[in-house]
């Protein structure tokens, strides 16, 4: 397995470190506000479980589906599946996803949200891959800035494997 990736581009404890550091940003601006969190499946799942452990405050969780890879290639397609649980509408929102890169799949879940007109949307990525960007999409909080390569691992995968690795990693071309 080792033998797949290019790099270890991030240790689980440097993520976690940044995790940490993420939850004390996050609580500085909601600290006593009605926060609900809402998880981009399935790769912000590790990421969001790790991030609300942090903060010290209740929220409340939802999520969604929504994509835009098939077999680890962008085909510029979007499939967006929600079925809020919560009622978003003058609620305080945060966005939770494992990457952004060309920002496509963000703006139209972004979109969709503001429908729900809630007080306020704000986004956290654990992973931007901003040299990718299309689209103009505003991230409140970044784990890390990554290079332009297939990255697996902490909740994102290749071809539905390496998700369940502790580190994050550059992956070899052509596997």
């Amino acid at each position: 397995m080792q033998n797949e990736f290019e790099d270890i581009l991030y240790t689980a404890e440097q993520i976690q470190e940044r995790v940490r550091e993420l939850a004390l940003e996050i609580d500085s601006e909601y600290r006593g506000k009605d926060l609900t969190i809402v998880g981009v499946l399935s790769g912000s799942l590790i990421f969001m479980a790790d991030l609300i452990r942090y903060l010290p405050f209740p929220v409340r969780l939802d999520f969604l589906t929504a994509r835009s890879y098939r077999d680890a290639v962008p085909d510029g397609e979007i499939e967006y599946v929600e079925h809020f649980r919560e009622d978003l509408t003058d609620r305080h929102v945060l966005l939770i996803d494992d990457i952004i890169d060309t920002g496509g799949t963000m703006k139209c879940v972004c979109k969709n949200i503001m429908r729900y007109s809630p007080a306020s949307l704000a986004v956290c990525v654990l992973l931007d891959k901003s040299v990718r960007r299309e689209v103009e999409v505003s991230v409140d909080w970044t784990g890390f800035v990554v290079p332009d390569k297939f990255v697996v691992g902490y909740g994102l995968d290749y071809n539905g494997r390496h998700r369940n690795l502790p580190f994050i990693a550059a992956i070899q071309e052509g596997l």
